[in-house]
Parts: structure tokens; C-alpha cells; sequence
């Protein structure tokens, strides 16, 4: 890594999809469970992760002080770029970079000081540069990262027609959930109750992938529950036949005292929607 007199900064691959980890950099439900050095918890006031947009935060030191801190969100490029200024004392500018690698991310985080003397001040504490390295650590430790559970299944059906049946709401709701709003578009976000009553659950979720009749990708989470996973349904062409991979991941970060979210719920649930109703469906 080139950096110059005023900046300090530090690479490191993360065993995660970009999708989880810019969520994990974007929503307070997540950053305040990993932000700051060992033995420093945070508390989130206000995050607004948009472009000039206010994060406003109080880290509790392990010996009880609390530090108020001011950020302001000067540029976010989806899945590519935060760029975040320190309102001080000391005033900085923090930059992280994220690349796509597959199931894995390389991200890059660079702190710019004011000057080459302010960062030798700071450097001289011992703190800055061993806080950075620390807080990736705990990222890394908190992150959900492995692939849970996956099915596929072949179907005699032309592949736009099985694009279709995941992608147009007005289709979905004859095999899948009837959603109220749905766009096969990267951002947007839609919500839908599923659950037997009185165990319903308001799932949220966002849409972090598509490439038109080959991926479909979106983040699944539960209102009021910790955890975050990710969907991805791949479609395969061959002949005249689709064959459909759909991956659930991160099933491991849902409370694992609720017994709704146990691994075995899920492989049932989905091999029943892909097994049996998208089947029926695309067969009618």
C-alpha cells in the first residue's frame, strides 16, 4: 500500500460478500456491535449513511469514559466507497475502499491527517494505529460469513420464463410470498411477513445483486432479531432447460436460542419453494 506522510492505513481480505460487508460499515444495528478498540462499545445516535449525512456516536472506554464523537459521511459509492471526516479533536478523514471478489472482499482503509506532524502526535500515543487494526479484527469476528445452505434444481423451462417467475411480483406471488412491492433493482428494498401464526416474522430485505436472467441477490433479515443473511438465486442455461442454484448464507448470525432459525427450518422451507411450488408453477 503507497501512502503518503499524513496517512496511515491497512488492508485485509475479508471472508465475506461485499453485500454483508458494506451493510456492516452502513446500518448502526451492526457498527455498534464492532466499532472501536478492544474494550470500547459504542452507542449509536444518529447514522445517516447517505452523502452528507451525520453519524453521531458515543464510545465507552473500558475504564467507564465516554468519548463523543461527530462524523460526517462526505461520499458513499455503493459497494465501492465511504469516505468519512472526522470532526475532531484530532480532525481526519477516514477513506474505505471495497472490491468484489466473489464470496470474499478486499477492503482498504486509509486515515488522511492534517498534516505529517499531527499524524507523529497521534502515532507517538500508540493508540491510532493498534485501534485500527483492532477494529477490522473485531469486523472480522462479527461479520457472518459462511454458506449454509444450497439447493438446485433443473427445471424444462425456458430460462427468461424462470427469470420471470423470481423477478416480476405480479408472478412471484403465484408460487412465492405476494409482495406488495418488488423491483429487480440493486437498492431496493421490500418487506414481507412469513411465519404460522402467532410466530409471523417481518422480514427485511434488499436487493444487492442483479444481472438480467443470470443473478438475483438480495439481504434477508427479521425485524427486531439480530443477524443478517443473503439470498442468491444463479440460473444456468442448458438447451432448452433452466437449471436454478439458490444459495441461502449467513444463516449462522440468527439468534441461535430461537428455534424458528435453525438450519433445518430453512433447508425445509426452501426446498419445499423451490422443490415443489416454483416447480408446480413453471409445470402449469
Amino acid at each position: 500500500m503507497n501512502l503518503e506522510k499524513n496517512q496511515i492505513g491497512i488492508e485485509r481480505i475479508l471472508n465475506a460478500p461485499i453485500s454483508l460487508v458494506w451493510r456492516m460499515w452502513t446500518e448502526p444495528e451492526h457498527i455498534q456491535h464492532w466499532w472501536g478498540p478492544n474494550g470500547f462499545t459504542s452507542t449509536i445516535h444518529k447514522m445517516e449513511a447517505k452523502n452528507n449525512g451525520e453519524w453521531k456516536f458515543i464510545m465507552h472506554g473500558p475504564d467507564g469514559t465516554d468519548y463523543n464523537n461527530f462524523n460526517i459521511f462526505k461520499e458513499l459509492v455503493f459497494h465501492e466507497k465511504i469516505v468519512i471526516i472526522h470532526q475532531g479533536p484530532p480532525h481526519f478523514e477516514l477513506q474505505m475502499t471495497f472490491e468484489d471478489l466473489g464470496e470474499k472482499t478486499k477492503l482498504t482503509l486509509i486515515s488522511n491527517f492534517e498534516s505529517e506532524q499531527t499524524l507523529k502526535e497521534i502515532l507517538k500515543e500508540g493508540i491510532v494505529e493498534e485501534g485500527l487494526k483492532q477494529n477490522i479484527e473485531k469486523l472480522e469476528a462479527y461479520i457472518p460469513t459462511s454458506s449454509d445452505f444450497v439447493i438446485e434444481r433443473t427445471y424444462n423451462a425456458d430460462i427468461s420464463k424462470v427469470w420471470e417467475a423470481i423477478s416480476n411480483k405480479d408472478v412471484m406471488k403465484l408460487w412465492y410470498f405476494d409482495l406488495e412491492e418488488f423491483k429487480a433493482e440493486v437498492g431496493f428494498k421490500f418487506n414481507f411477513v412469513g411465519g404460522e401464526p402467532p410466530k409471523e416474522y417481518l422480514h427485511l430485505c434488499e436487493i444487492v445483486e442483479v444481472v438480467h436472467e443470470k443473478t438475483l441477490a438480495y439481504t434477508w433479515a427479521y425485524a427486531g432479531y439480530g443477524g443478517i443473511s443473503t439470498v442468491i438465486f444463479e440460473l444456468e442455461s442448458i438447451g432448452t432447460q433452466t437449471k436454478l442454484t439458490l444459495a441461502h448464507k449467513g444463516l449462522q448470525s440468527f439468534p441461535s436460542n430461537n428455534p424458528d432459525f435453525a438450519k433445518k427450518n430453512f433447508e425445509a422451507g426452501w426446498t419445499s419453494i423451490i422443490g415443489t411450488s416454483l416447480l408446480e408453477f413453471l409445470y402449469s
